[in-house]
């Protein structure tokens, strides 16, 4: 056994693993839910502190080794499964296991189950506390139909109580927007029923690194205020 002398020698040359707490400072929750004439300004707000990784515990990283090196594709949508994921899913769950308000978040692919979509089926959705808050469509480049429209047409009614949005993203090939998507507007005079609408807020390349590294930035703003829309929300069981 090593002597306490030799102990107190090497202990202290053993860098101290501060990751959690990195992390638990960027996905801290502002005061309040950003209106929606703010929130592109607080989606883009930069990092309060620098993250200290050494390379190679960087490239350990499910996240950032392929935020350098992302997943080959192919030409169906399958194929690009892995870059969409390495990217999108795999941030939100980095940093949402971090966020003590997120403790239920769930990710799911084609499902209708507490998504309040009937029997339409998102491609890609997350849940917090049961409540879908984000969602995603997405095609390859030869895919058919437009995952814009189809983001906001499989929502059948508003289901989000005093949630003034929730978020929602369409992937084509390499290419991320990401959008908000309202309660319906309702007109006195109009009786025709109206749909839920959205907003775009982003576009990413995910082919392009700067893109990649600005996402992932973006991703993190988007959970720290999933916990505020999902008390804004009509819980469901």
């Amino acid at each position: 056994m090593l002597s306490d002398k030799i102990l107190d020698e090497v202990l202290p040359s053993i860098p101290k693993d501060i990751t959690t707490e990195i992390i638990k400072l960027l996905v801290q929750c502002p005061g309040q839910l950003p209106k929606r004439s703010n929130i592109v300004d607080f989606l883009n707000e930069n990092p309060p502190v620098k993250i200290p990784f050494a390379s190679i515990h960087f490239f350990q990283l499910k996240t950032g080794g392929q935020l350098i090196y992302p997943p080959s594709y192919g030409k169906n949508e399958d194929s690009y499964h892995g870059l969409w994921d390495s990217i999108i899913k795999n941030t939100i769950e980095v940093f949402g296991k971090h966020n003590a308000s997120l403790p239920l978040l769930e990710f799911d692919r084609n499902t209708s189950k507490k998504t309040t979509t009937g029997c339409n089926h998102p491609d890609m959705v997350v849940k917090v506390r049961n409540i879908c808050l984000f969602r995603g469509e997405e095609k390859c480049p030869e895919g058919v139909g437009d995952p814009s429209k189809e983001l906001t047409e499989k929502i059948k009614g508003w289901k989000y109580g005093d949630a003034p949005y929730i978020f929602g993203y369409y992937a084509i090939e390499t290419f991320i927007t990401f959008v908000t998507m309202h309660k319906p507007i309702t007109k006195s005079n109009n009786k025709r029923k109206q749909s839920v609408y959205s907003k775009r807020i982003a576009k990413f390349d995910l082919g392009r690194l700067s893109d990649r590294i600005r996402i992932i930035n973006f991703l993190r703003n988007v959970c720290r205020i999933l916990p505020i829309i999902a008390n804004l929300c009509l819980q469901r069981d």
